[in-house]
């Protein structure tokens, strides 16, 4: 699949990254309620990997956590991706979104910020400044297959979410293969709702590669 997605990706012009955020905003779009015919705002926010903004760049091997972040991505749940090709506009949309906030240089001013807005977050969680999804996407990572001895088969990242009260996905790439990790604090995002959002975003980004 990981080979497929991203000859298509090539094909359409974008990279992954904006090619799964249209997949995991349709497929959250599909879970959201609404009522009374009310249209609800979806905001994702994206955690950018600042290595290469540094001068010089930070070099690939360096394992450390150098993220930073660009503004939110707004859409409304009626304006969600439905077929294919509405999934591949809204990633060339917001791959158009993604490099402007990153050509603006926001993930260089975005740490200046992010300290005060996580202080607001260390008393009782607000939830205005919580976004509606939150994805990191790290790219293809320096691990090797063998190491001495040991076989690296599989990874999976983690993260703190005790107290961040939105689902998260994780993305990076690890010997070739793609890999997604969906995260939320149970009770507040309970499994079942993770296991939906995964399986739909799955299918939506296997509809964007075969059709």
């Amino acid at each position: 699949m990981t080979t497929k997605l991203l000859a298509r990706c090539r094909k359409e012009g974008v990279t992954v990254t904006p090619a799964v955020i249209s997949a995991v905003l349709s497929a959250t779009a599909s879970l959201v309620p609404v009522k009374d015919g009310q249209d609800t705002m979806m905001n994702i926010a994206l955690s950018a990997d600042a290595r290469r903004r540094y001068v010089s760049p930070v070099p690939n091997h360096d394992m450390a956590y150098h993220a930073s972040g660009i503004a939110p991505f707004g859409l409304h749940v009626s304006a969600a991706p439905k077929t294919p090709k509405d999934l591949w506009q809204l990633a060339r949309i917001y791959a158009q979104h993604m490099n402007a906030c990153v050509n603006a240089g926001q993930i260089l001013a975005n740490p200046l910020i992010a300290g005060k807005v996580l202080e607001k977050l260390m008393g009782s969680v607000k939830m205005a400044y919580i976004p509606t999804y939150f994805m990191s996407s790290w790219g293809v990572l320096p691990f090797v297959e063998q190491y001495g001895p040991w076989q690296l088969t599989a990874m999976t990242p983690c993260f703190n979410a005790r107290r961040w009260p939105a689902p998260s996905t994780m993305v990076q790439t690890v010997n070739g293969v793609l890999t997604m990790t969906f995260i939320g604090a149970c009770p507040v995002i309970p499994v079942s709702v993770l296991i939906a959002l995964r399986d739909r975003c799955m299918d939506e980004l296997q509809q964007m590669i075969v059709n």
